[in-house]
């Protein structure tokens, strides 16, 4: 008797247990989901110019042969570091849309008062891809981005938070490290 009792609890705490994952499921109707790369057909090799504004400032980042130059007065860039801040922008996946409504945007902070603005461009300055990198994802490995001109809020992949908030002298090309006398 307490074996089939048993079963028959088993059996409808599977049944609630699928219920319940219908209901609330990742695969819900009614969660706006875009999956795929968040900056499509961005190849770092064809970036000439990377513009970030935000409240502290505004940095201006040009290729020049193979190496980079900042600002105006055109001071030697830390190429690794320009380099790898657009490899971790071409890979940048789209975790969710978290929000349409654009009255949100200042939650995520993908708004012009707190948010960081990027520019990418190519040559000629033909533009390769605006957007706007809100606050760190729940799990601070992440972000929100917001693309020009459109609604949606993402979650993306990794944190490109932290890099592009750096100030304009830490892009300055790091001294050479000194010579060990002999």
């Amino acid at each position: 008797m307490r074996s089939r009792a048993t079963l028959v609890l088993l059996a409808l705490l599977v049944v609630l247990g699928a219920a319940a994952a219908l209901v609330m499921g990742p695969w819900r109707a009614d969660l706006p989901r875009e999956h795929g790369p968040a900056l499509p057909g961005l190849v770092p090799a064809e970036v000439s110019g990377v513009r970030i504004a935000r409240a502290g400032g505004e940095v201006a980042l040009a290729r020049e042969g193979s190496g980079w130059k900042l600002g105006t007065a055109r001071e030697a860039a830390d190429a690794a570091a320009v380099d790898a801040l657009l490899a971790d922008l071409a890979a940048l996946e789209v975790g969710a849309v978290v929000s349409k409504n654009a009255a949100k945007q200042a939650a995520y902070e993908t708004d012009a008062e707190k948010g960081i603005a990027v520019r990418l461009e190519g040559a000629g300055g033909k533009l390769i891809a605006a957007f706007t990198v809100g606050k760190r994802g729940p799990d601070f490995a992440s972000a929100y981005l917001k693309r020009d001109g459109a609604v949606e809020v993402l979650l993306v992949s990794r944190d490109v938070r932290t890099p592009l908030a750096r100030p304009a002298e830490n892009w300055k090309e790091p001294p050479a490290p000194a010579s060990a006398p002999r």
